[in-house]
């Protein structure tokens, strides 16, 4: 997991944008359903 900052709503303020990812780079060689790279959690 990461964090960036970004001004996601244009009011002038820095946002934080948290990134999701597998801990293991090399998931979706074992498993097929798991993905490295996952969805943000934000609409």
């Amino acid at each position: 997991m990461a964090v960036s900052t970004c001004i996601g709503d244009n009011d002038g303020n820095l946002d934080l944008l948290p990134c999701n990812g597998h801990p293991d780079d090399k998931i979706e060689e074992r498993y097929s359903q798991v993905k490295y790279k996952e969805p943000l959690l934000l609409p």
